[in-house]
């Protein structure tokens, strides 16, 4: 069926299909305005998502700065423990006095002018008088030096010549008296007399 008619030159559309063309148009019209708001709807909650994850991400990154804040002051306050408790200085609240006093010595010099605190404490550990006053009631006394030790000379041992008496016979009622056996026993109480004069000798020497 045409939907059309030409009158006096004139083309016309004809009423009923006015409205079908109209209602055909709008249907249209609102399938693409739905769709698109589908599609805005999509975005919308992408960038809803996009923007929490932003969001956590800062967090995270914030906290992740202040985590290591605190590990850097950690890390620096044991370094300080380590450095004054070496030297023997284990009370907490001298070990902040010498901190504190380091700080307050090193604040105003050159970054080439100052020193780590252990060497800084060794400084005044060897000259206390120069040290800052807070501190130098609490600088561990420097034990002495240990005094050499004297090599003693081994005392003189006096040497006893030792002596057998001479032997005598068990035969008390044998005698021999062959001369050999007679000049024997001469000589052999000579040398007991010998013997024992130099041992009496010895013995007076190392009481004298």
């Amino acid at each position: 069926m045409d939907t059309k008619k030409e009158i006096d030159g004139k083309v016309y559309i004809l009423q009923e299909k006015v409205e079908e063309i109209v209602t055909q148009r709008i249907s249209k019209h609102a399938s693409k305005s739905s769709e698109l708001q589908t599609q805005l709807d999509d975005l919308r909650a992408e960038f809803e998502n996009a923007k929490k994850a932003s969001a956590n991400a800062a967090a995270l990154k914030d906290q992740l700065t202040e985590l290591e804040g605190k590990l850097s002051n950690t890390t620096t306050q044991y370094n300080t423990y380590k450095a004054i408790s070496s030297k023997g200085i284990t009370d907490p609240e001298v070990i902040k006095l010498f901190q504190w006093s380091y700080k307050e010595d090193q604040k105003d010099k050159k970054e080439k002018e100052r020193i780590q605190l252990q060497d800084w404490i060794s400084h005044y550990m060897s000259n206390p008088d120069k040290a800052p006053v807070t501190i130098r009631p609490f600088i561990p006394k420097a034990a002495p030096a240990p005094e050499p030790k004297k090599e003693q000379s081994p005392e003189p041992q006096t040497q006893t010549q030792s002596f057998k008496p001479p032997k005598t016979s068990t035969n008390v009622g044998a005698v021999n008296a062959s001369p050999e056996n007679l000049q024997w026993k001469v000589r052999s109480l000579e040398e007991y007399e010998q013997q024992r004069a130099a041992m009496l000798a010895a013995l007076k020497k190392s009481r004298s």
